[in-house]
């Protein structure tokens, strides 16, 4: 089942991650010939967000043992993303293009 979720990941045209947000949009403009007037912006709701500290050694790794075929999914998508970001740069920057510079970690 995560050999196939890879799989249909890697078949997408475009996908973003919600941690590089303004990378995601470049890259969707990038992929699909969009330009827009104005950004998008990221509307954060900090009240969304899971305290890790609340939570006990032992749930953690129990959640991460449940999970882990999650954790391998984001991480390949992670990689996956970061190889067509790296393209898309490329490629603009062979046409003289510099939309968009990013940082990546």
């Amino acid at each position: 089942m995560l050999q196939s979720a890879k799989s249909n990941l890697a078949k997408l045209p475009f996908f973003g991650l919600r941690d590089q947000f303004e990378a995601s949009q470049y890259l969707f403009t990038w992929t699909f010939g969009l330009h827009f007037h104005q950004g998008i912006t990221q509307q954060l709701n900090e009240s969304l967000y899971f305290n890790w500290d609340s939570i006990s050694d032992t749930d953690l790794a129990s959640v991460k043992t449940q999970n882990a075929h999650d954790l391998q999914l984001y991480k390949f998508g992670q990689k996956l993303f970061s190889e067509r970001l790296i393209y898309a740069t490329n490629e603009d920057k062979k046409h003289g293009k510099t939309l968009f510079l990013p940082t990546l970690s």
